[in-house]
């Protein structure tokens, strides 16, 4: 690192306020000191005090759920964090339902209209087969919309506190990556300005 570069990192760390430890041969993009780690451990608590006031599905580590719900966030869909996590779709769905991450259309997928929706939502306490054999639909799409119906009301039931929650850390996430971005474009741009370019081609 010549005198220079060293420069333009000291200003960046004195605006910022923050301690950046990426260098560009060992990673594409930086991350600021300890917060992937606080980040997860924030994550893991919530995700631990929902398994503790609801009975969870599937079986997974505090790791596997943390990774679907940073995807979750970014806009993956079911097959796209399936293949990342190599597990089959219906699993990340049962999982999403789990952590109550809810998409408007929920069950992607599935043909299922807010009349049927409703029949099924009434006969709740029922087998599902028996639903669908009533209703003349699939006895997946059935589940399905039972696993969202339970998983809405659930959500109801505690007044979306752990969706919240996740959001707000994933909010954090992203004002401080985007602050971290901002300030130093701000901060190298004027520690650069009115620097000789001496570049032969």
């Amino acid at each position: 690192m010549d005198e220079k570069t060293e420069q333009l990192r000291d200003l960046f760390v004195e605006v910022t306020d923050e301690q950046m430890i990426t260098e560009s041969q060992d990673a594409a993009r930086g991350s600021l000191t300890g917060e992937d780690d606080s980040v997860d451990e924030r994550l893991e608590s919530v995700i631990e005090r929902m398994r503790e006031r609801f009975q969870f599905e599937t079986a997974w580590s505090l790791e596997s759920y943390r990774h679907l719900l940073r995807r979750f966030y970014q806009g993956h869909d079911d097959p796209e964090i399936a293949e990342a996590l190599s597990c089959p779709e219906d699993v990340v769905f049962q999982a999403r339902m789990d952590l109550h991450l809810l998409h408007e259309d929920d069950p992607r997928g599935v043909e299922i209209d807010e009349e049927t929706t409703a029949s099924i939502r009434n006969r709740r306490e029922h087998d599902p087969g028996q639903v669908a054999a009533a209703l003349d639909c699939r006895t997946e799409a059935v589940e399905r919309a039972l696993a969202v119906i339970r998983a809405r009301d659930r959500t109801r039931r505690v007044s979306n506190r752990f969706t919240l929650a996740f959001e707000e850390i994933v909010t954090d996430i992203d004002l401080r990556t985007q602050f971290a971005t901002e300030t130093r474009d701000d901060g190298l741009k004027d520690a650069t300005e009115g620097a000789e370019v001496d570049v032969d081609f």
